[in-house]
């Protein structure tokens, strides 16, 4: 069984810029590495923002990857998304422009075995499985601390005022403590990763029935912008899909 893999990102409808930002990376040793990043910070520091941190820990990545121990892989992830921290913080001081930008990041590698899983921020990580869709991911947002309490429905969280305001996010503080966790691929049929553009506009069920339907990633990934675009497209879009054939 064959493994397929695509990424995708989309303005929206409503915003002039697109401060998403993904990174698709399968390296030589057969490790791919997705990464999905949500600006913020105004239309300037906002993609600043999300393409440098992307950048920036993709490049830490493939360097430090080359570990023979797998016991290993979270540890270079969170190396990573230190210094990619490290990075858009010094450009957010070094540009008045830029101040107080920073970004949502989720990131998803994948060995053949399992999947390796670092997150900071709202946007998200889900494992496609039989039953249907796991979020792998916990938010780091306000609303998510509501629900956590029991003072919020999840669904309430969805149309709630304050549900973009983060609680964490990569170049806001020189310090950054992500989450982290690793889960067999056994029995998975695959892992999505995306912005709050889609999965604060599209309803799971929607996303599983489209997983689920379609085999192929490039077609799922059109297929889910096109439905977050119906919904009213009122967020930049990213989407990345790795899943078996």
């Amino acid at each position: 069984m064959g493994i397929n893999y695509f990424g995708k990102t989309d303005i929206g409808l409503k915003r002039s810029t697109n401060q998403d930002y993904f990174a698709l990376k399968p390296f030589e040793n057969g490790l791919v590495l997705m990464i999905v990043c949500d600006g913020m910070g105004g239309a300037n520091g906002g993609s600043e923002a999300s393409s440098l941190a992307a950048q920036i820990f993709a490049e830490y990545a493939e360097k430090h990857l080359n570990v023979k121990n797998k016991n290993q892989y979270l540890s270079v992830l969170e190396g990573a998304l230190s210094e990619a921290n490290k990075a858009v913080c010094k450009k957010a001081k070094s540009e008045k422009a830029l101040e107080g930008m920073g970004t949502t990041l989720v990131c998803a590698l994948y060995d053949g075995e399992s999947y390796y899983c670092i997150w900071v921020g709202d946007s998200r990580i889900y494992a496609l499985t039989k039953e249907g869709l796991c979020q792998l991911s916990h938010d780091h947002s306000f609303v998510q601390t509501l629900v956590d309490s029991g003072s919020i429905s999840k669904e309430e969280a969805r149309s709630h005022p304050n549900r973009n305001i983060i609680t964490k996010a990569v170049g806001i503080e020189d310090g950054i403590s992500p989450d982290v966790c690793k889960i067999s691929a056994e029995n998975l049929e695959g892992v999505m990763l995306c912005s709050d553009g889609l999965c604060g506009y599209v309803q799971e069920c929607e996303i599983i029935k489209v997983l689920r339907d379609e085999k192929d990633a490039e077609k799922c990934c059109e297929t889910l912008v096109n439905i977050a675009n119906d919904a009213g497209g009122t967020d930049n879009i990213t989407v990345v899909i790795h899943k078996k054939q």
